[in-house]
């Protein structure tokens, strides 16, 4: 497979992703540009990937934990330290569904969103955090739970 055809299969679930998870626009076309470079640079190994979305969803991830770290390391020594939850919680108030998941911790919000938005297995989401399936699994339960019941408790405000 060559690298127009990668990009073209990929490039709208690598923004989605990274949208999703950032919430920035001009942020998210950084991240997935660098992901398509590490890609490019990497297309020998194209054979042998099992599933080549979850291998650049991988890189995604990986390129996008680096931002965040640089980020709060830029931060922290101008003493403004903000955690990666409160950046990303903190757009898009707004939208009821993104401020209910905010209130989820970073791997569950992702594990939400790749189950039920981007329709990847548990087996794929482990590889992409680097977590077993069974934990994928579990945090899934529980964030459809606890998502049901936030959800339900907001109903009842109405």
């Amino acid at each position: 497979m060559d690298f127009d055809s990668i990009y073209d299969e990929f490039a709208e679930c690598v923004y989605s992703y990274l949208r999703f998870k950032l919430g920035d626009q001009y942020v998210a076309e950084d991240i997935m540009q660098d992901t398509f470079m590490a890609v490019y640079k990497q297309i020998d190994q194209v054979d042998a990937v099992t599933s080549l979305k979850t291998w650049i969803l991988t890189i995604a991830h990986h390129k996008m934990v680096d931002w965040l770290r640089k980020k709060q390391l830029t931060q922290s020594s101008l003493d403004e330290s903000v955690s990666d939850e409160a950046f990303v919680t903190s757009i898009d108030e707004s939208l009821s569904l993104r401020h209910t998941l905010g209130k989820f911790d970073q791997d569950v919000r992702t594990i939400i969103y790749g189950l039920y938005v981007e329709g990847m297995t548990c087996q794929e989401l482990g590889s992409i955090l680097g977590i077993p399936e069974g934990t994928v699994k579990s945090k899934a339960y529980y964030g459809r739970s606890k998502l049901r019941t936030l959800l339900s408790d907001k109903e009842g405000l109405s």
